[in-house]
């Protein structure tokens, strides 16, 4: 049982640390999101969402050398563990901008697009229009990386295969 409630402690201190990092209480959301971590060491998860906020808040820092670390480490559990139930789309549009950050244009593209590539995959498995066009465009980071898609690749490259419900294409 201590087990499964220092993951439910690490998740909130995650959870926690995103909320002070969007409040600009950049200190103690670093604190937060470094507890979230260590706590979540043997769950790996829910690594993935810690390290990508941890990633996100190095960035709102300004170290972006830190957060493009944390945020490969996030990717490379994403890879070991195929799926996660929280935290990839964070993870994948962190990754993107930690390597813009660091004026890594070309790599932060490739980034960007497999994120929407992602991002898409589930959109399209989401079968009622409304609730995809939901998914999309009110979970944050889903809006954000459309919205860096259009910015980085153009407007074109959020052309969804399932444009002709009704889901705004540009």
């Amino acid at each position: 049982m201590k087990g499964e409630w220092r993951s439910i402690e690490g998740v909130s201190r995650a959870y926690l640390a995103w909320l002070l990092r969007s409040a600009g209480e950049l200190e103690a959301a670093e604190v937060e999101a470094r507890r979230a971590v260590t706590l979540l060491e043997a769950a790996k998860p829910f690594q993935v969402v810690a390290r990508a906020t941890l990633a996100e808040v190095m960035l709102a820092r300004r170290q972006p050398s830190e957060a493009v670390a944390e945020a490969r480490e996030a990717m490379a559990l994403l890879a070991s563990l195929g799926k996660v139930e929280e935290g990839e789309e964070l993870a994948r549009l962190v990754y993107a901008r930690a390597l813009e950050a660091t004026g890594d244009h070309p790599a932060a593209c490739s980034a960007i697009t497999d994120a929407r590539d992602r991002l898409l995959a589930t959109a399209a498995r989401i079968d009622d229009p409304r609730r995809r066009e939901g998914f999309l465009q009110n979970v944050s980071e889903n809006a954000e990386t459309l919205k860096l898609v259009r910015e980085w690749l153009g407007a074109s490259a959020v052309a969804p295969a399932f444009a002709a419900d009704g889901w705004p294409s540009a």
